[in-house]
């Protein structure tokens, strides 16, 4: 699968919940830079321990996912660090299937943050609810979990 914008997200434990424009509260505003150099923007997804927004890349000029923490989780918890691990081993991969890393960091606060390409599309869940029954697509779906397995 490749990650360009017409791909399929095979992982959907990030819910989708764009139409959002307001960041994640304890986080940058809008046109504040993460990290000196992200202007953080739409959330595009949630998870039990962290969000992920739409972000400006201000020294490249692109589009780029940016991965955070949520703020209540301590920068010093197990959670921050398998957050970091999974960073750095997304990091070492290389699969037109994973959207590749573009860096790793840690804010002043102490808390990761991870910034990777941009992959816009909809995700397995939001395709398999627009089938009329189990049937339709199957042999697109099948190729997807090839391709990922």
């Amino acid at each position: 699968m490749a990650a360009d914008d017409s791909a399929v997200r095979p992982d959907d434990s990030v819910a989708p919940t764009r139409g959002l424009v307001s960041p994640t509260p304890g986080f940058a505003a809008p046109l504040e830079l993460l990290a000196g150099r992200y202007e953080l923007g739409e959330l595009i997804g949630a998870g039990g321990m962290g969000v992920v927004h739409q972000a400006r890349d201000t020294m490249f000029g692109r589009d780029v996912a940016v991965k955070l923490l949520r703020p209540e989780v301590p920068a010093d918890s197990p959670a921050a660090t398998r957050f970091h691990t999974e960073a750095t081993i997304t990091g070492r991969l290389q699969h037109p299937g994973i959207p590749p890393a573009y860096e790793l960091g840690t804010l002043s606060n102490g808390q990761p943050f991870l910034a990777m390409k941009l992959v816009k599309g909809q995700t397995l869940r939001q395709l398999l609810k627009q089938r009329p029954s189990p049937a339709d697509g199957l042999g697109r779906f099948i190729a997807v979990f090839e391709q990922v397995c």
